[in-house]
């Protein structure tokens, strides 16, 4: 597309005074980009969808002492981003000279499957104190990419257009790629007490191996990039704590933190194969999570009420291309939502 685009040209050199109808020889290539120029660059994005999940729970009670639950996990995975990386650019006296979009259309849709075990034991029947422990199998996807690309240029009157990558008969194509993904079992493990009829406290801890996950072909046989996955990801522990106070029989207000480590390691990068048409080689290295909660609510007989405000905050290092060699930009980002919950009883 680079080459449609006029932003690489062919060298040539001087023909062979003795063989003037030969045609000159071929000597490479050069960028439009000039010594000296100046590059103003600009990225966005946009994306929507994500991974929607459907429970069937059972669980059962052991004289109000030992509780057993189970839960099959059903998933659908619909997911589309677009991207667009631009640069334009100025001379060094200060003229511009044209620029170039390169656009990525991205989509992932499949469904997925997984299990999930747990019980809570309250060891001592006079008091309060309970332990519980859960697992959660690998949740098994099935998955289909697909993407388009483009690259709009408009370096000058004449040279203004947009090229697309095409096939051997020179017809606009897209990647496709299906494919299994087999996440890592989740071990979990939470302890719980109740002070009197007032306070509600609770920890949990979490552990994932994101090493053990695997990708597949359709056929099922281990792909490559499970080796990838190896070589980047982390095992991650997710720590939770929260606590509810209760004001009055019906009021009660609620705080609780989450911390998750990071899932890659600092020299992780996006690894897109020579035959990829994607153009999307942006990436993030994001670090540990932090979430913060506060929350409060009222109970009566046939009505109730919940508020909640939650804060997320992590940070990242973002690349434009897929090369850690290359400067990455320092992201500190900071999520405030609220949520409010009504709700009546019959």
């Amino acid at each position: 597309m680079g080459y449609n685009a006029h932003l690489v040209n062919p060298v040539y050199g001087e023909v062979d005074p003795d063989n003037p109808d030969a045609e000159p020889p071929f000597e490479g290539y050069e960028p439009y980009f000039r010594a000296g120029d100046a590059v103003s660059q600009s990225y966005r994005s946009k994306e929507s969808g994500g991974i929607h999940s459907f429970d069937l729970n059972g669980a059962l009670n052991f004289y109000d002492r030992f509780y057993v639950g189970a839960t099959l996990g059903l998933y659908s995975v619909n997911y589309d981003r677009t991207s667009e990386y631009n640069e334009d650019f100025t001379d060094k006296d200060g003229n511009g000279h044209g620029g170039y979009t390169l656009g990525n259309d991205f989509w992932v849709d499949g469904s997925g499957v997984d299990f999930k075990l747990g019980f809570i034991l309250r060891p001592f029947e006079s008091s309060s104190f309970r332990i519980g422990a859960a697992v959660h199998t690998p949740t098994f996807f099935s998955l289909k990419e697909r993407n388009t690309a483009y690259l709009r240029f408009d370096l000058s009157e004449e040279l203004n257009d947009i090229t697309r990558p095409y096939d051997a008969r020179g017809n606009d194509t897209e990647g496709e790629y299906e494919y299994k993904l087999v996440t890592p079992w989740k071990f979990n493990a939470s302890m719980g007490y109740t002070i009197g009829s007032s306070v509600a406290l609770g920890v949990e801890y979490e552990y994932s191996d994101r090493t053990k996950a695997k990708m597949k072909d359709p056929d099922g046989y281990e792909l490559g990039q499970t080796e990838d996955i190896k070589a980047m990801m982390k095992p991650v522990h997710t720590l939770r704590v929260g606590a509810e106070f209760k004001l009055a029989p019906e009021f009660s207000f609620r705080l609780g933190y989450n911390h998750i480590t990071a899932p890659l390691k600092s020299d992780a990068f996006k690894y897109l194969p020579v035959n990829s048409m994607r153009t999307d080689t942006e990436f993030s290295n994001p670090g540990a999570t932090n979430n913060y909660t506060f929350g409060c609510g009222y109970r009566g007989e046939s009505f109730y009420v919940d508020m909640a405000y939650l804060y997320n905050t992590y940070k990242e290092t973002f690349y434009a291309f897929d090369s850690l060699e290359l400067p990455g930009t320092k992201v500190t980002n900071n999520n405030h939502k609220v949520v409010l919950t009504v709700g009546m009883r019959f």
